[in-house]
């Protein structure tokens, strides 16, 4: 594992999040539904892939 160049080094200010524009965010913001990168979806992604491909129900 190679360890990263920015390792005990203080965050420069264009790395670090807006954090009052990221709540403003999470509660104005409504994905799209019409949009498939905006999609929700729940379960536990590998477990509903494989069963989603089985021929038969569990």
């Amino acid at each position: 594992m190679n360890v990263s160049p920015l390792a005990g080094k203080l965050a420069s200010h264009a790395m670090l999040v807006n954090v009052p524009r990221l709540v403003t965010a999470y509660y104005t913001d409504i994905p799209d539904p019409s949009i498939p990168a905006q999609r929700v979806a729940f379960g536990t992604w590998p477990l509903t892939k494989i069963r989603s491909n089985c021929d038969h129900k569990p």
